[in-house]
């Protein structure tokens, strides 16, 4: 098992499913930032990823399994940023855009800082 620390001090667990829901957030944001990021450049648009409707909606592949809709779209918005930095200045800094399809090497939540309301830790309970 998996828990989430909440800065009060409480903690509410996750299973694997959890754990993998935060690592595919990460992912779908890093794909959706990559195509919006290369959009706004292709546009001549400025540098602006908090514009893009899927980074203010943050919802993309949700299923409302395992954790919060709130942590999702925090670890949705670390891709994202990611993926549109990258899509934006054309390089794979932070993972690999190819085919429609993205791969980010920093699909653990613990690579990312803690959200503000909640730290995903990797430490079992049992």
């Amino acid at each position: 098992m998996y828990h989430i620390a909440t800065t009060g001090g409480s903690y509410y667990e996750t299973n694997q499913y959890g754990a993998q829901m935060l690592r595919q957030a990460i992912n779908n944001g890093y794909e959706e930032g990559f195509r919006a990021g290369q959009a706004d450049r292709q546009d001549g648009w400025g540098f602006i990823p908090q514009d893009a409707i899927s980074y203010e909606d943050a919802s993309y592949g949700y299923d409302g399994y395992y954790v919060d809709q709130s942590e999702y779209q925090y670890y949705f918005r670390q891709g994202f940023d990611r993926g549109y930095e990258d899509g934006y200045y054309s390089r794979n800094q932070y993972g690999r855009y190819s085919n429609g399809n993205a791969s980010n090497p920093r699909q653990n939540p613990g690579d990312y800082p803690e959200p503000p309301t909640h730290q995903l830790t990797n430490r079992s309970l049992s």
